[in-house]
């Protein structure tokens, strides 16, 4: 099983609007779940800095992480939305696909790390713990995790 890890283009559109029902799914045990709206991930495409980061098998996106930049007073990369096709999981994917986001974060002066996990999602919580992401803050149903790349 060879992945290739790479940007995405608008031509994978179609299939991260797929894991992105997938992940919802998995979180929320929903079957009436919404899709992106139209023209959303548009701005992954046409933003200087935010991006998305795809792992793809056979030319089929099997996993995806989208990331924010922040360039304000706190400087950090926000993790928007993160999933790795059901069939494909603990494969090291989710691993790698981190990887490249913090790797990116590097490249562009970027330090800190954010990212919101739901509390049921125990799977992703789990995922991001062995990476090295830290509970920063409990927000309702919601946990805010980060970890810092480079030291200021």
């Amino acid at each position: 099983m060879e992945i290739i890890y790479r940007k995405a283009t608008k031509k994978d559109v179609k299939t991260i609007e797929s894991l992105f029902t997938q992940m919802l799914f998995t979180i929320y045990k929903n079957p009436a779940i919404k899709q992106y709206e139209k023209g959303y991930l548009d701005r992954f495409f046409t933003a200087l800095k935010d991006c998305i980061f795809v792992a793809e098998l056979n030319n089929v996106v099997v996993g995806y992480i989208s990331i924010n930049v922040f360039n304000d007073n706190l400087r950090y990369l926000y993790i928007d939305d993160f999933c790795v096709d059901k069939d494909f999981r603990n494969k090291g994917i989710g691993t790698k696909l981190l990887s490249m986001v913090e790797n990116y974060a590097k490249e562009i002066g970027i330090g800190d790390i954010c990212l919101h996990v739901e509390k049921t999602n125990v799977l992703a919580k789990n995922l991001y713990d062995r990476n090295g992401y830290s509970v920063f803050k409990v927000e309702g149903t919601k946990i805010l995790m980060n970890k810092i790349i480079l030291k200021k």
